[in-house]
């Protein structure tokens, strides 16, 4: 049989095993690229937020991805060193200004192409340096809610200091620091501010043998000399009531002795191991 000149025999197109290995590699480069490009943009998105009020999250972010890789080179983070001091400044200010670890952990995320801060962390410090780290988040996450004018009552013996730190006691074999008195329980120190700070540092009093993290209240308290000064105490030593005439008669009155108080140094940093 003799089939018509506009009719053409073809036989199918078979695909090669290699067809679909190309395939498969394109399909897989789309997507890899395509994620590259977002996370990119993500963390341009979020560079951008660096420096700006109301965003320290990325802020904090950001100064702690420059302390675990200060030379900018991500292929030398293994060997770059750490800056822990840059690290806490950082998160802690963060966290003081009342975002929560979640936000920064997020924002370190878009900013370092999607890696993790803990897990960063945990690289970068030293194991009492990381230890410090999750007491500083777990302080801040359950800090009272001390509000200005509330009284402030030392339920322990509590250092008054000149600045929130850990620096000194005052006692006569030990260097001074930033220590005033050692405050008896059941004290009335003074008048809450409404002003918190921590701070990480070696505690004298333990022989600068261990990292402690803080917290401190910072309290209107009056001198012998009739006038107000603003000192700090330790935040666990002390409770917080309202001020009313029967929680002011119950407790004895602390003044600040000025003689101690213009001894004491105003230590504005804390020893940080």
């Amino acid at each position: 049989m003799k089939l018509p000149n506009n009719i053409f025999l073809t036989t199918p197109n078979k695909r090669q095993p290699l067809d679909y290995v190309f395939g498969a590699a394109f399909v897989a480069g789309t997507f890899f690229g395509i994620r590259y490009l977002y996370k990119k943009s993500q963390e341009g998105k979020e560079e951008g937020k660096v420096g700006e009020q109301g965003q320290e999250q990325a802020t904090a972010a950001s100064n702690v991805e420059n302390a675990l890789n200060p030379s900018g080179f991500k292929w030398l983070k293994e060997i770059d060193g750490t800056n822990a001091k840059q690290i806490f400044d950082a998160i802690i200010t963060a966290l003081n200004s009342g975002k929560r670890l979640s936000e920064i952990e997020a924002s370190y995320k878009k900013l370092s192409s999607g890696a993790s801060l803990d897990n960063d962390l945990k690289k970068g410090l030293t194991a009492p340096q990381y230890s410090t780290f999750l007491k500083v988040v777990a302080i801040l996450s359950k800090r009272p809610d001390v509000r200005p004018g509330e009284l402030i009552i030392s339920k322990a013996a509590v250092i008054s200091r000149k600045t929130p730190y850990i620096n000194g006691t005052p006692r006569l074999l030990d260097r001074r620091g930033n220590s005033i008195d050692i405050l008896d329980t059941n004290m009335l120190v003074g008048i809450a501010t409404g002003n918190q700070h921590i701070s990480v540092g070696s505690d004298t009093w333990l022989a600068d043998q261990q990292t402690t993290a803080t917290l401190f209240f910072e309290v209107t308290a009056g001198g012998t000399d009739g006038k107000r000064y603003n000192i700090w105490v330790a935040a666990s030593q002390v409770n917080h009531l309202p001020a009313t005439a029967a929680n002011t008669r119950n407790h004895k009155l602390y003044y600040v002795n000025l003689a101690n108080y213009g001894k004491a140094q105003a230590i504005n940093k804390p020893y940080l191991d």
